[in-house]
């Protein structure tokens, strides 16, 4: 297991002690299409994450497959439906293939930003209508903006999510977390072992978790107190087709 992993599920060890209050209000299905039901214990415990007001940032490690990219969106509509919050931003960092320039891409920003953030609005998909999400993007009620771009703003009453954020630099993400606003929660999504980062640069996801642990060592409920969440799903936790796992294990060496 690498050292970062081991900071990771340390962190999850002391939260998954905490005993998270009442939500305060009953979730309501998504009215379109049908919820995605958690799979397992670790699912649970990220839908839990989600939906708890205390947490204002939530970290979320993992490889693809693990749902927590999917789950993220649910909750982000179902909040959204729930008037809980009245706009869901989207973002990712752009890593371009060769000298490609945003600038130089056809379209508006949403056609420009549409080769990084299809998998995420292929998860939309899943509990919207294409034309219902084509509205509310269209409204920009759904947000798809350019993690370059945030500087400067500040999001309020939103429910963010930042993915593949092992993207991020550190600057990056210091610059997105301190975009939050009164009423609103972001959901950093990552998997730890596949950045596009140069080899041997920390990551802004990487450095922001070794952040945590160093902040908060020697009383690390208090990380949870004040409104951080890190959470960790492991390999097992990955449902796509079987093979994929094989294929995992054949680069990383595993028998």
């Amino acid at each position: 297991m690498k050292f970062i992993d081991r900071i990771v599920l340390g962190l999850v060890v002391v939260l998954s002690t905490v005993v998270l209050p009442s939500l305060g209000y009953q979730p309501q299905g998504i009215p379109v299409k049908d919820r995605i039901v958690p799979r397992d214990d670790h699912q649970r415990r990220l839908e839990q994450l989600l939906k708890n007001d205390s947490i204002k940032v939530l970290l979320v490690t993992g490889a693809a497959g693990t749902g927590k990219t999917l789950l993220s969106c649910q909750e982000a509509l179902s909040q959204f439906q729930q008037k809980k919050r009245f706009k869901i931003v989207i973002t990712r960092p752009l890593v371009f293939v060769e000298n490609e320039e945003l600038g130089f891409l056809p379209g508006n920003m949403n056609d420009k930003m549409t080769p990084w953030t299809m998998p995420i609005l292929d998860h939309m998909k899943e509990f919207l209508e294409t034309s219902e999400l084509k509205r509310l993007i269209n409204e920009n009620k759904i947000e798809i903006s350019p993690l370059g771009y945030m500087r400067g703003r500040t999001f309020k009453n939103s429910f963010i999510i930042l993915d593949e954020a092992q993207n991020t630099t550190p600057q990056q993400m210091k610059m997105f977390l301190t975009r939050i606003g009164s009423h609103s929660k972001i959901v950093v999504n990552g998997d730890l072992d596949q950045s596009d980062l140069t080899r041997g640069t920390m990551n802004g996801l990487e450095d922001f978790i070794l952040r945590l642990k160093s902040h908060y060592e020697g009383n690390p409920h208090a990380m949870y107190e004040e409104g951080f969440g890190v959470l960790h799903l492991q390999r097992e936790n990955t449902y796509r087709h079987p093979i994929i796992e094989n294929i995992l294990k054949i680069y990383d060496g595993e028998s």
